[in-house]
Protein backbone atom coordinates (compact mmCIF):
# COMPACT_ATOMS: atom_id res chain seq x y z
CA UNK A 1 0.00 0.00 0.00
CA UNK A 2 1.41 3.35 -0.67
CA UNK A 3 0.56 6.24 1.31
CA UNK A 4 0.73 10.04 0.46
CA UNK A 5 3.20 12.17 2.18
CA UNK A 6 0.27 13.38 4.24
CA UNK A 7 -1.31 9.96 4.97
CA UNK A 8 1.62 8.74 5.96
CA UNK A 9 2.08 12.12 8.55
CA UNK A 10 -1.19 11.22 9.85
CA UNK A 11 -0.97 7.35 10.35
CA UNK A 12 2.26 8.58 12.57
CA UNK A 13 0.34 11.09 14.16
CA UNK A 14 -2.45 8.38 14.73
CA UNK A 15 -0.06 5.51 15.84
CA UNK A 16 1.74 8.12 18.97
CA UNK A 17 -1.90 9.55 19.68
CA UNK A 18 -1.22 13.26 18.31
CA UNK A 19 -4.37 13.14 16.54
CA UNK A 20 -7.37 11.21 16.71
CA UNK A 21 -8.88 8.86 14.75
CA UNK A 22 -11.55 10.00 11.61
CA UNK A 23 -14.42 7.62 13.03
CA UNK A 24 -17.63 8.25 11.13
CA UNK A 25 -20.87 7.30 12.88
CA UNK A 26 -23.16 5.18 11.42
CA UNK A 27 -26.22 6.06 13.00
CA UNK A 28 -29.67 4.92 11.69
CA UNK A 29 -32.25 7.85 12.20
CA UNK A 30 -35.92 8.09 12.19
CA UNK A 31 -38.56 10.98 10.81
CA UNK A 32 -40.07 13.10 13.76
CA UNK A 33 -43.97 12.65 13.04
CA UNK A 34 -44.16 15.98 14.69
CA UNK A 35 -42.35 18.09 12.62
CA UNK A 36 -40.65 15.49 9.94
CA UNK A 37 -37.02 16.25 11.53
CA UNK A 38 -34.16 13.35 11.41
CA UNK A 39 -33.78 11.91 14.55
CA UNK A 40 -31.65 8.93 15.89
CA UNK A 41 -33.61 5.95 16.08
CA UNK A 42 -32.73 5.73 19.96
CA UNK A 43 -34.13 9.28 20.54
CA UNK A 44 -36.35 9.33 23.49
CA UNK A 45 -38.02 12.94 22.15
CA UNK A 46 -37.61 15.30 19.14
CA UNK A 47 -34.83 17.86 19.69
CA UNK A 48 -36.73 20.72 17.79
CA UNK A 49 -41.03 19.66 18.45
CA UNK A 50 -40.25 18.12 21.87
CA UNK A 51 -42.55 15.42 21.00
CA UNK A 52 -41.90 12.58 23.15
CA UNK A 53 -41.18 8.46 21.77
CA UNK A 54 -42.56 5.61 23.67
CA UNK A 55 -39.76 3.44 25.28
CA UNK A 56 -39.49 0.69 23.37
CA UNK A 57 -38.49 -1.53 26.24
CA UNK A 58 -41.93 -0.68 28.08
CA UNK A 59 -43.64 -1.60 24.85
CA UNK A 60 -42.25 -5.12 24.82
CA UNK A 61 -44.44 -7.72 26.74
Amino acid sequence: MHLSGEQRRNAILRAYGLIKEDRKIDAQVKTCPGCGNEIRVDAEYCQLCYVEFPNRSMLTI
